[in-house]
């Protein structure tokens, strides 16, 4: 049985490329049987599952073809498959900076707090522990309502309770739930950008 250098890498890249090139070499002649799921991965000290996956993907390139009840043997190539070609990495465009810009609703890296950010995030980790794991009602989380609803009455002058505040994941999400509440056989105008 061979011995393959499984170091430096991952496991489930290093077995397939190993097993590759040992058939691409002629080292494991066509029709011959791989060794057993079992005994490869005892012999390397590595788990079952990793060398069926290294099987199942030599099999879905065409190296190794699968046999029912009787194992796994080198596939016969009639010309060696091509190398596939890594697809070159396009560098996107840098866009325009603004001294302003209120189309797109980004955020000047440059000025945002993030060590403020990064202080307030491990102090609320610390203090709410488990808590943030616990499922939230269907309009939100109740502290982040109560947020808005007193921003909206300070800030707007606006008459909100927390319980007329929904918050969701994104305009879709929450446009979704507009139509199931109020119903789809009404007409709805949206501001744009909105």
């Amino acid at each position: 049985m061979h011995t393959y250098d499984l170091t430096g890498g991952k496991l489930c890249d290093l077995l397939p490329a190993a097993l590759r090139a040992d058939i691409l070499s002629g080292a494991l002649a066509p029709g011959e049987r791989l060794p057993s799921k079992r005994r490869l991965a005892e012999h390397h000290g590595i788990s079952i599952n990793t060398v069926q996956n290294a099987y199942e993907q030599l099999v879905a390139e065409g190296y190794v073809v699968s046999k029912e009840r009787k194992g796994y043997f080198v596939a016969e190539l009639s010309a060696p498959l091509p190398k596939a070609q890594p697809h070159p990495i396009t560098q996107e465009p840098t866009p325009p900076r603004y001294a302003l810009d209120l189309v797109t609703n980004t955020t000047d890296g440059s000025r945002f707090p993030f060590s403020l950010w990064a202080r307030l995030m491990r102090r609320v980790l610390t203090e709410e522990g488990e808590r943030l794991l616990a499922p939230l009602p269907a309009a939100g989380a109740p502290a982040l309502r109560e947020a808005v609803a007193a921003y909206l009455r300070e800030e707007r002058g606006m008459h909100v309770t927390a319980a007329q505040v929904v918050i969701g994941a994104g305009t879709e999400y929450l446009s979704h739930l507009l139509l199931q509440l109020l119903g789809r056989d009404r007409r709805y105008g949206l501001e744009n950008p909105g």
